[in-house]
């Protein structure tokens, strides 16, 4: 349901390249969602970093995210494969990464991020449950670092919320409380 208020949809970029695990967090963010979001999946850091550095993403650049999540996502050269989101433009609000991607691991993935992301909030989650890394992603320029096996949809909704109310860096769709 969405909250009055709320116009634009907070455009976030989902970096995962494990096809099941980026459906299951793209489902949590959709269904407990109380504000307007679209979620854009990237399967590498170099892809994301090219979607960051543009003001416009093309959909039909998006990364190996497709609609059936239920096993192993195709090569990208799999042209056979629709991605989630035809023929639409989005420009990014948010990050949401893992820190384990095919070219890059650990903080160095934060450091690359954030160089890329800009002002962006990025929004750290990863099966690695470990405080120390978790200080030194956001040493590096992470907003939020959790683990993925505690953090549930609502728990993300509510991350994401706190990242933009309390600060200036809400979109224009998601108004500052």
């Amino acid at each position: 349901m969405a909250e009055q208020g709320f116009g634009e949809p907070l455009r976030l970029l989902l970096i995962e390249d494990y096809a099941p695990m980026f459906g299951l967090l793209r489902d949590d963010l959709l269904e407990y969602a109380t504000f307007p979001i679209e979620v854009v999946g990237a399967d590498s850091l170099t892809l994301a970093e090219n979607l960051l550095r543009q003001t416009i993403v093309p959909a039909s650049s998006l990364g190996n995210h497709f609609k059936n999540h239920s096993s192993p996502a195709p090569p990208l050269s799999d042209t056979s494969c629709q991605p989630v989101f035809p023929d639409t433009r989005y420009a990014i609000d948010l990050v949401m990464s893992d820190l384990t991607l095919p070219d890059s691991r650990g903080v160095a993935t934060v450091e690359r991020l954030r160089r890329a992301a800009g002002h962006r909030p990025i929004l750290i989650l990863t099966s690695w449950d470990d405080g120390v890394l978790f200080k030194q992603c956001e040493a590096a320029g992470a907003n939020v670092c959790r683990a993925k096996g505690r953090t549930d949809g609502r728990e993300l909704i509510a991350l994401i919320r706190q990242l933009f109310t309390t600060s200036a860096l809400a979109p224009s769709g998601l108004a500052t409380v």
